[in-house]
């Protein structure tokens, strides 16, 4: 006995552990049996009701009970791109004298449902308040109801769909969401962009980075900045969020506001963004000239519409400078004399400046149901450009 509870002792936690790895074994088996996956050898199954020990004059009360009861608890959910719809089961008709025809002793059998064209048109209408008219004229209503049916039948307790497994169009995934044609670039970073790749995948529930994704090529911090500059361009329009990026104060030839990141390996400034739709998107990169690479987002269409809204925030006033120069005078090419009762001013104009502006970028989201929603997505800073004159100052 002694050494039976020395045993038990030094094994308690491997016995608890059997025990519990067991339970929940058990436990599985009657939440997947509840939910339809598994059927009961031998008996005679409609749906997940057991009916082998009741009469065929009973049949009718006790689907029609069951599959109401069921009704009741199932959810059948549709989703894409991070909208979902609940479809309503009552618009499904229950075909209780098919049902009880179709049964066959001993077997597996479904329930009968059906759909008649008004309450098919009826989910097709509450499916495009939420994924859009344009959206559902790419489903193919036939094949999505008839699983849905099918499923129906199996009276299972969850079940979730992706509209996208509907497309009639199968290249429907090769749609061009937004384009930008970058030129101004030099032959060499152009050749060495193509050359190097062609594809860039933006990960579906994940943050993109430039580094992360093209750190391993030899690429140089200009052609990585044109790249990356491409990507916030055809990416401001979409639903990705959470732009981190560094941009260029002075702007390079070929960029543009809007269109405009820098990037430093050594210094890790990078640019990312955060892809919350569970679907992959790919950027294609092409060359259209000797001096130029277009840039295309592609993948599946949104479900909202988006646009940007520009809008220079804050000016920040330019800083002027004075340097003295006593050989200015009225002879100086490109003088100006500002003339007062107590002297003459001559100055001459070396550098030009610019005033300095905060630009703001706003997204507007329209849903299919015409709700507008708007969020900042990122600003530039543009910092002033200090203007020089030469100065000489004559006292009268």
């Amino acid at each position: 006995m002694k050494n039976v509870f020395l045993f038990l002792k030094k094994n308690i936690f491997i016995i608890l552990s059997s025990i519990f790895f067991g339970l929940s074994i058990v436990f599985a088996y009657i939440i997947f049996n509840t939910m339809g996956y598994f059927g009961t050898s031998g008996n005679t199954m409609v749906g997940t009701i057991a009916i082998s020990n009741y009469e065929t004059s009973q049949y009718p009360a006790i689907i029609t009970s069951e599959v109401n009861e069921w009704r009741s608890d199932a959810i059948f959910t549709v989703s894409y791109q991070g909208y979902e719809y609940e479809i309503d089961l009552d618009l499904f008709a229950l075909q209780i004298q098919d049902t009880i025809d179709g049964i066959g002793d001993g077997q597996e059998n479904s329930v009968i449902f059906t759909l008649s064209d008004i309450s098919k048109l009826t989910i097709e209408n509450e499916l495009e308040l939420v994924f859009s008219e344009y959206i559902m004229s790419e489903i193919d209503m036939d094949a999505f109801t008839e699983e849905i049916i099918k499923d129906m039948g199996y009276m299972n307790i969850l079940k979730h769909y992706r509209l996208e497994s509907f497309f009639s169009n199968n290249d429907l995934d090769m749609t061009v969401i937004d384009s930008v044609t970058i030129t101004s670039l030099s032959s060499e970073d152009v050749n060495n962009i193509i050359d190097t790749l062609s594809v860039i995948q933006i990960d579906g529930n994940s943050r993109f980075s430039i580094l992360e994704k093209l750190g391993e090529y030899e690429f140089s911090n200009n052609q990585l900045s044109i790249i990356a500059s491409g990507i916030q361009k055809i990416t401001s329009e979409t639903p990705f969020t959470g732009f981190v990026f560094s941009q260029n104060g002075i702007l390079p030839i070929w960029a543009e506001e809007g269109m405009n990141v820098m990037i430093l390996k050594t210094n890790q400034y990078d640019f990312t963004f955060f892809n919350d739709l569970d679907l992959n998107y790919t950027v294609e990169i092409e060359q259209t000239s000797s001096t130029s690479i277009e840039l295309r987002l592609v993948g599946y269409p949104f479900v909202a519409d988006y646009s940007i809204t520009k809008l220079d925030e804050t000016v920040i006033p330019k800083i002027i400078e004075y340097y003295e120069n006593p050989d200015l005078d009225e002879t100086t090419e490109g003088i100006i004399i500002i003339d007062t009762a107590e002297e003459t001013i001559f100055h001459l104009l070396v550098q030009e400046g610019l005033d300095g502006k905060i630009v703001c970028y706003t997204r507007t989201i329209t849903l299919p149901d015409s709700t507008v929603l708007t969020e900042i997505i990122y600003r530039e800073i543009y910092y002033p450009t200090i203007e020089i004159y030469q100065e000489n100052i004559v006292e009268k």
